[in-house]
């Protein structure tokens, strides 16, 4: 028997662009959006706070930190706005893909034979809106390899469902 390792012609491989996403909930965005707000609050009260308790001198200072807090936040909001338009997940035969960023790019795809287990989470704010996270682990790590926020908690527990029933039928076509 010899040895064969065939070159693949890498024009004919598919694209990931081609790829149809789905996007987020919209409702994830405002989530992202009201976590700013109140991380800015939470700032400002701190530097109001050591405003108020410092000399005449000191206090300019704190004036440029809160200035820069500000200009922190529009750029964080900005960055929530532009950033959930890319942000979008699809479920295929065999993975499932999620993609993100738009200054850093990412696309992550995990074949449903290497996933060892998922689970759905709810914070607060997304208990609220009826929105969950959907968590894929595979083997090697305690972190989950694609992690997949701002999708409705019914439609998390039907991905997740999907998924475990692959795996269940150990579907390794």
């Amino acid at each position: 028997m010899s040895f064969e390792n065939i070159q693949i012609n890498v024009d004919t491989l598919p694209a990931v662009e081609d790829i149809a996403y789905l996007p987020l909930e919209k409702p994830f965005r405002t989530i992202g959006i009201i976590q700013t707000i109140g991380l800015f609050l939470a700032a400002s009260a701190l530097i109001s706070f050591f405003y108020f308790n410092a000399d005449k001198l000191d206090k300019q200072y704190f004036l440029y930190a809160l200035v820069g807090l500000s200009i922190l936040f529009v750029l964080r909001i900005l960055a929530v706005l532009i950033g959930f338009k890319y942000k979008a997940f699809a479920l295929r035969e065999k993975d499932i893909a999620y993609r993100s960023g738009w200054l850093f790019q990412s696309n992550t795809l995990v074949p449903f034979k290497r996933v060892q287990h998922c689970e759905v989470t709810q914070g607060p704010l997304s208990r609220i809106f009826g929105l969950a996270r959907l968590k894929i682990f595979t083997a090697g790590g305690s972190q989950s390899d694609i992690s997949i926020p701002g999708i409705t908690l019914g439609k998390a527990k039907q991905l997740k469902s999907f998924i475990l029933k692959k795996l269940e039928h150990g579907e390794e076509e």
